[in-house]
């Protein structure tokens, strides 16, 4: 396991880490001088089309939205997008009913298109789940958790699944999970001291760790071990897409521009996930970093994503999922149109 040593010493880790991030920049300044692309879409003079995406609250896992709207790719797609903090369990309900047009977890969508619900997977732009566990002072081990309360997200999301198969893996079925709708509830239930640890995703668990003296990270994403698989995206209902494709492919086309973008610019990125995501400069860094391996500029998932998606989404609904069964959650139809008009090299797709 990654020693957590790396989060008490920000100070050296920062610093390696903005070497690492103007290298980052330099080796990608060959995919295009742009920071939207040229996909298809972009709306110079026209009406911008509104667009409300549900989120459990800001996340790293899809920063990309936040540096869409920041960097006003949204507007050069014609979208005027809102993002609107939701609870987990209301996603789902609120795509089909037309509430909000698109959700960013991806898991949550293919496991409701898995028990048959009308809604579907357009893109995916992160081959990771981004979760971690910080715990509270006088905690230094896994085998110290036993007994103990971690307060996650709701029992469907991507977070919970995740956070139950780690424990289970690590023989800590003692551990109580207490799932919690929103962020702002979870991460109050920690720095309360309600409960002992917070699993959720990196920004919100670096954030909570701030505030609370003695607190550490005891497992980092990179630490989770977890197969790459498609994680976050666009999820949206399958009557949005099917009446309104062209609003479904511009959102596509400006999010994987911010993706672009995230990837060859890190320290605007930096600089908004600090400012969104409400941590230091120095936080924000170590979120970049830790993140950026699972950032992906791809036209659809891999064979090999989905497969893993299969092996998890079996896990956790106790019986077999095929990868025919995932595949059948997804239609990047319009992503792989908009990621050619995006005319990013292959160097892109891999960083």
């Amino acid at each position: 396991m990654r020693s957590t040593a790396l989060f008490a010493t920000r100070g050296r880790r920062t610093t390696v880490m903005g070497l690492a991030a103007v290298a980052l920049a330099a080796s990608l300044a060959a995919c295009s001088s742009s920071s939207s692309g040229t996909a298809s879409g972009t709306a110079e003079g026209k009406a911008l089309t509104n667009v409300t995406v549900a989120t459990p609250g800001p996340s790293s896992a899809f920063g990309f939205l936040w540096v869409a709207q920041d960097e006003g790719i949204f507007a050069k797609f014609g979208l005027n997008v809102k993002l609107e903090t939701v609870s987990n369990s209301a996603q789902v309900p609120g795509l089909e009913k037309g509430s909000f047009q698109f959700i960013p977890q991806s898991g949550t969508t293919e496991r409701a298109s898995l028990q048959g619900l009308g809604v579907v997977n357009v893109l995916s732009a992160l081959t990771n789940a981004t979760s971690a566990l910080v715990v509270g002072p006088g905690i230094n081990s896994l085998a110290e958790l036993k007994g103990k309360t971690i307060a996650t997200a709701s029992a469907i999301s991507t977070p919970t699944l995740l956070a139950k198969a780690f424990l289970a893996k690590n023989g800590l079925s003692s551990v109580k999970l207490l799932s919690l709708q929103t962020e702002q509830a979870q991460e109050a239930a920690f720095t309360s001291g309600k409960v002992d640890g917070l699993f959720l995703n990196l920004d919100s668990v670096v954030k909570a760790q701030g505030q609370v003296p003695g607190s550490k990270i005891l497992v980092t994403p990179e630490a989770m071990n977890v197969a790459p698989g498609a994680q976050a995206g666009l999820g949206t209902s399958k009557s949005f897409l099917q009446s309104n494709p062209a609003t479904v492919k511009a959102m596509i086309g400006a999010s994987l521009a911010a993706t672009k973008f995230s990837l060859q610019n890190p320290t605007q990125t930096i600089a908004i996930y600090a400012k969104e995501f409400g941590v230091t400069t120095a936080d924000a860094t170590t979120i970049y970093n830790e993140i950026k391996p699972y950032i992906i500029l791809e036209a659809a998932p891999t064979e090999a994503e989905l497969q893993a998606n299969a092996t998890s989404d079996s896990k956790s609904a106790g019986k077999t999922i095929t990868l025919g069964d995932v595949e059948k959650a997804w239609n990047t139809t319009l992503a792989q149109q908009e990621f050619k008009a995006l005319n990013c090299p292959a160097v892109c797709a891999k960083s």
